[in-house]
């Protein structure tokens, strides 16, 4: 059986309708005849989006080409139009970071203009960036207020594609049952109102749950008619994902000729679009074709390709990222300037009130004889004096700003020099490491090996995903101790995230016989940081299953104490010892105790719940008797309020 990959499903972009090569041909001539310049710029977003659908280079270069001229626009809704297409152009070209900035920069314009439904249209837009980056919860909140809004103005092609959209974000996150009820509700509506440009993409989707459900002839019969649609609709970026799925089937029902030969018409298609998302995909499958007719070389490089693919996506917007913070970096130090600057001013002002006070002084001098002499010398005496000190003090001040100027440096120096060390070791670490997983697989899959060599293989793979498990926890560390969380506040009931992680790890307790209680009061609902909390669960409960001998309980409870939320795991493991304890938050610490189950530690998971502990301005406390257990209290504020 071959492995599965991501379903190839279809998110539908909502700005323009989208018409083809003949719309594109239409907009082409009548930018070739149109001078007026708000009309070319209008023209211009017309066509990024049509070719983000037909060829997203194209749509990109046209994008950078006329960023300069948009700024001097002074119609507000042709501006808007051209970011909400410049983000759809960057999307498809599998920058998401700078597409989101774009779709935002187009919100805040349509909400000054108060057009509800541009607002829907860019609200989905979004969604659709945080389904590709996997954060659901994000995903389906834009995609609900999009449909709301769409809804309350009877817009039921716009609808149908947002019901479709809804559908995504559950089948990505692997609730199938759920994603086949939105598509099948978007597709009634787009047979009641003949939306063809919905079909496809419904038709599509509706294949991809089939498949997951291992229907073969249904799942097909929908591929096929999503096929005949984006053919005659010349939908080439759908097609690239209809080609893909479809290999996906053949090559699951061993029909390897076919599935090869629609492989590679997505494979070509995918590159001629610059799809690198699906590209990578598709090499990933085509590893897996190879593999089945015991052609090893290919499978191998077609594997080779894949992760390397994988790997420039997250440089570039690893890049982007370093980028922005860069430029925050340069916006600090201007600021710091203009401080300085404003010092400088203060003390140019009390030195001319200096100045105004001789003055007069000397006009006094004028006046009297020697009791003025004297006091006039008495005067010059103590400016004297007042000058040294002043110009002493005035040098050891900027002996200090030099100082302090050289330290700042020289720490910023430092922390380049770790971040950049951990991006060099995870992305030389990352590519061999996928390397040895797919030399594993695919001997696996030639399946001619004894016990011994099936023993050391298993070893093989344990070691790759410690190593792997480290990497991750390294970069977990290293983002926490540089990053703001304040800003990632959102509402959710603490059942919820207890249930998730009951969930998670319900396969290593059964293993185990292990069993795990909830105590939660179901209207126990925070408003906090919901990743931070979810991290910190997650650790706990791994390391109480992992540290948990066969055949106890661990025991999740949580509960409102006053303002604070009170969260806390119990297991019945061996214990810590009291001389422990004082290092058990530390980094890379390994305690006396080892996991029972023969599991990896890293040494890195309650290093990183102090850090997320410490962000939420909360404690934790650990209360612990050898040889009976262990319990690891969680205290923080059940609510914040926005900043």
């Amino acid at each position: 059986m071959f492995r599965r990959f991501r379903p190839a499903v279809i998110l539908i972009f909502l700005s323009l309708p989208s018409f083809g090569q003949n719309e594109i041909d239409s907009l082409e001539l009548l930018l070739k005849q149109t001078s007026d310049s708000s009309e070319r710029l209008d023209i211009y977003s017309k066509l990024i989006y049509e070719y983000g659908f037909v060829d997203p280079k194209k749509a990109l270069s046209l994008s950078e080409s006329i960023i300069k001229l948009i700024r001097n626009e002074p119609d507000s809704l042709i501006k808007a139009n051209l970011f909400n297409s410049i983000g759809v152009a960057y999307h498809f070209n599998g920058n998401f970071l700078i597409s989101n900035e774009y779709f935002l920069m187009a919100l805040n314009l349509y909400e000054y203009l108060n057009d509800s439904s541009k607002i829907a249209n860019v609200l989905n837009n979004i969604g659709i960036t945080y389904t590709e980056i996997k954060n659901f919860d994000k995903s389906k909140e834009f995609h609900r207020r999009s449909y709301l809004i769409h809804k309350r103005l009877n817009n039921v092609n716009e609808t149908a594609a947002i019901l479709n959209n809804l559908g995504n974000d559950y089948e990505t996150e692997g609730l199938i049952d759920s994603a086949d009820y939105y598509y099948r509700k978007s597709l009634d509506i787009a047979l009641e109102h003949d939306l063809k440009s919905r079909l496809a993409d419904v038709y599509l989707n509706l294949g991809s749950v089939q498949f997951q459900r291992n229907n073969m002839r249904e799942a097909l019969g929908f591929l096929l008619k999503a096929l005949r649609i984006d053919i005659n609709q010349e939908n080439y970026s759908g097609l690239v994902e209809t080609y893909g799925l479809l290999g996906k089937i053949y090559l699951e029902l061993k029909n390897h000729e076919m599935a090869f030969n629609y492989l590679t018409k997505a494979l070509k298609l995918s590159q001629k679009l610059d799809m690198k998302n699906r590209e990578s995909e598709i090499y990933e499958m085509l590893s897996d074709y190879y593999a089945s007719r015991s052609d090893f070389r290919n499978a191998y490089l077609n594997h080779i390709n894949y992760s390397n693919l994988r790997d420039s996506i997250y440089t570039l917007e690893s890049r982007r990222q370093i980028e922005d913070l860069q430029l925050n970096y340069e916006n600090k130090k201007k600021e710091q300037e203009i401080t300085l600057l404003n010092e400088r001013t203060n003390l140019q002002e009390t030195q001319l009130k200096l100045q105004k006070s001789k003055t007069k002084l000397l006009l006094v001098f004028t006046l009297f004889t020697i009791f003025v002499l004297g006091l006039l010398s008495f005067y010059i005496m103590v400016k004297n004096k007042t000058n040294k000190l002043l110009k002493s003090q005035n040098e050891k001040i900027q002996h200090q700003n030099e100082e302090l100027e050289k330290r700042s440096r020289k720490l910023l120096e430092l922390s380049e020099e770790k971040d950049n060390f951990i991006n060099v070791v995870v992305h030389d670490l990352k590519s061999p490491l996928n390397n040895i997983a797919g030399l594993s697989n695919l001997i696996r899959i030639n399946g001619k090996m004894n016990e011994e060599q099936m023993h050391y293989l298993n070893l093989l793979d344990q070691v790759s995903n410690e190593a792997k498990n480290l990497i991750t926890n390294l970069l977990d560390i290293n983002r926490l101790e540089s990053e703001n969380s304040e800003e990632n506040f959102e509402e959710f009931r603490m059942e919820e995230v207890i249930d998730r992680e009951i969930n998670l790890y319900r396969k290593e307790a059964q293993e185990k016989n292990i069993t795990v209680i909830k105590k939660c009061d179901p209207e126990v609902i925070i408003h906090n940081n919901k990743e931070f909390v979810q991290r910190i669960l997650d650790n706990l409960v791994s390391n109480a299953i992992k540290f948990s001998p066969d055949n106890k309980k661990v025991t999740i409870s949580c509960k409102m104490e006053n303002e604070s939320l009170y969260l806390a795991v119990i297991d019945e493991g061996p214990g810590i010892r009291s001389e422990e304890r004082k290092n058990l938050f530390k980094k890379f610490q390994k305690l006396s105790s080892r996991p029972t189950g023969g599991e990896s530690s890293t040494g890195l998971g309650l290093a990183i719940v102090k850090l997320l502990v410490e962000k939420l301005k909360g404690e934790i406390d650990v209360l612990s008797e050898v040889n009976k257990g262990s319990e690891f209290i969680v205290r923080f504020p059940a609510s914040v309020n926005h900043p």
